[in-house]
């Protein structure tokens, strides 16, 4: 299995850089190789902790592509990562 994600890229990441309290951000990633592979989102945020978010599947030219909107409701540093 292969993963792409870019956070440089607004395909990617949107908006790039920081993001207000209550702004969304849409983050994606692409896998390839798997037709049957399952992506959640998981951030991170000291004072926290984890949180797991579900990630919208569409199938793209040899992959699948996962997006989620995600919303910060407070402010900081928000680490993220995807199990896929």
């Amino acid at each position: 299995m292969r993963a792409y994600h870019n956070s440089r890229d607004t395909v990617y990441r949107a908006p790039f850089g920081a993001a207000k309290r209550n702004e969304a951000v849409y983050l994606t990633i692409d896998v390839f190789d798997d037709e049957n592979a399952s992506c959640k989102l998981r951030t991170w945020q000291d004072g926290i902790g984890e949180r797991l978010y579900d990630m919208d599947r569409t199938e793209i030219e040899g992959g699948v592509r996962f997006t989620v909107q995600y919303t910060p409701d407070t402010t900081g540093l928000v680490w993220y990562m995807f199990y896929v």
